[in-house]
């Protein structure tokens, strides 16, 4: 009798103790999330660049000014060469010889 009273109490009290262990671990487990923070990022944003440079006393010079022309002159010119030099490639081969 007193051992079915025991039993009893222990098949009650066992699944009331383990639920109150659930409730305590979310209980705990949530104090430890921090509160969600606002996502705002500020905008981040760069001072103007200002730009005071002043230009070189070759920068108006007409020889300077010439070399430069004949520069992107010949930066044209090398655009359009052929590197191929199909002229210098050997003859063809590959004939069809019967005997």
């Amino acid at each position: 009798m007193i051992k079915e009273k025991i039993l009893k109490t222990l098949m009650i009290s066992l699944p009331i103790m383990v639920l109150l262990l659930i409730i305590f671990l979310f209980v705990k487990s949530k104090n430890k999330i921090p509160p969600n923070i606002s996502e705002e990022i500020p905008e981040i944003t760069q001072p103007p660049i200002k730009v005071t440079q002043t230009p070189s006393k070759w920068a108006n010079d007409e020889k300077i000014l010439k070399i430069e022309a004949e520069i992107l002159k010949l930066e044209k010119e090398l655009e359009n060469v052929d590197l191929k030099e199909t002229s210098l490639l050997p003859p063809i081969l590959d004939m069809q010889v019967k005997f």
